[in-house]
């Protein structure tokens, strides 16, 4: 399945490799801002990622721990320089994204007051944005000789807190169209299909599945005599499609189903009079899809060893017609 990943990625640069870049730039935390409040008294930060918050009592757990380089303040850190994830600041090994190191934390309660300054994914915001599972940095007042404990009993000076990207994955399938949905004003355009191969499979099983064409769906192959030009009225029941979407992990098959597509891929199955024809082109394009996400099917494991064992009696017979001249 890794060769899945990496063929329909390869195949389809224009339509996945924006929705795969998922990284951490810079000026994700506070987006580069300066702080805003300088004070002659040394502010340490304590670092950590959000447990839970109680906006009621204006506290959050978090498992924190103090990051190398604390005890900076009104002389060029909080107040005069302006920091941020990856943008230079002292704390800048402590957050970068590609760091081996974990340190190890300690869950703490961090108590804030009507003075405590919010910053959350680059916004000024309050407690009450604060959530589970982001990464903080809280300023308080001490000096860099303060354990962790003495720093969060008193109340945070400023908090500055970034969601982290959600992990993503790719979500494809093979099939068969049997109903196209299109120039629809109250709901999206839709191709439903027969899936019989997908990525992952436990996500899209096989059989009849729904998914949405939107505006920014890659739609190539079908009747469409441009290569880059295509849209869901080149599709047409009975063809075979390769389709799939990046979004995040975890997604159900109805929440596959409503985001719009990044690609689909059209391999048209001519109509014609004679059914086997008909049937012998449907599976070649079947054949063609199902090569697109790595995928052997059984019928063309089954033509391989039937080859394999004609090749075999073959030979047993140059084999035999031999040895029976010699004899």
């Amino acid at each position: 399945m890794r060769r899945a990943l990496i063929t329909l990625v390869a195949a389809l640069p224009l339509a996945f490799g924006t929705a795969a870049a998922q990284a951490y730039g810079p000026g994700s935390w506070g987006s580069g801002q300066a702080g805003t409040t300088s004070t002659a008294t040394p502010a340490v930060a304590v670092a950590g990622t959000v447990v839970s918050v109680d906006p009621t009592t204006s506290t959050f757990v978090a498992d924190a721990y103090l990051p190398a380089g604390e005890g900076w303040g009104a002389g060029g850190g909080w107040g005069g320089g302006g920091w941020g994830h990856r943008g230079g600041g002292p704390f800048e090994s402590s957050f970068d994204a590609g760091s081996s190191t974990t340190p190890a934390t300690t869950q703490v309660t961090i108590t804030t007051n009507s003075t405590t300054t919010f910053r959350i994914d680059g916004a000024t915001e309050t407690i009450s944005d604060l959530t589970a599972g982001q990464d903080f940095v809280a300023l308080f007042d001490g000096t860099s000789s303060d354990t962790l404990q003495t720093l969060v009993a008193s109340p945070a000076v400023s908090v500055i807190a970034h969601t982290p990207p959600a992990a993503r994955r790719l979500y494809a399938f093979v099939g068969t169209v049997t109903a196209t949905a299109t120039d629809t004003t109250a709901s999206p355009n839709t191709v439903t299909v027969n899936v019989t191969n997908s990525v992952p499979s436990a996500t899209i099983p096989t059989g009849s599945a729904t998914f949405t064409v939107g505006d920014g769906t890659l739609v190539l192959g079908g009747s469409s005599t441009s290569l880059f030009g295509g849209s869901l009225t080149d599709v047409s029941v009975g063809d075979v499609v390769a389709g799939g979407l990046i979004a995040p992990t975890g997604e159900t098959l109805s929440q596959i189903e409503a985001a719009p597509l990044q690609a689909l891929v059209d391999f048209p199955a001519a109509s014609s009079s004679s059914s086997s024809t008909s049937t012998s082109t449907t599976s070649s394009a079947l054949n063609q899809a199902e090569r697109l996400l790595g995928a052997t099917t059984t019928k063309t494991k089954t033509a391989k060893k039937k080859a394999t064992h004609r090749a075999t009696n073959v030979r047993h017979r140059r084999h035999a017609r031999t040895h029976a001249r010699r004899g």
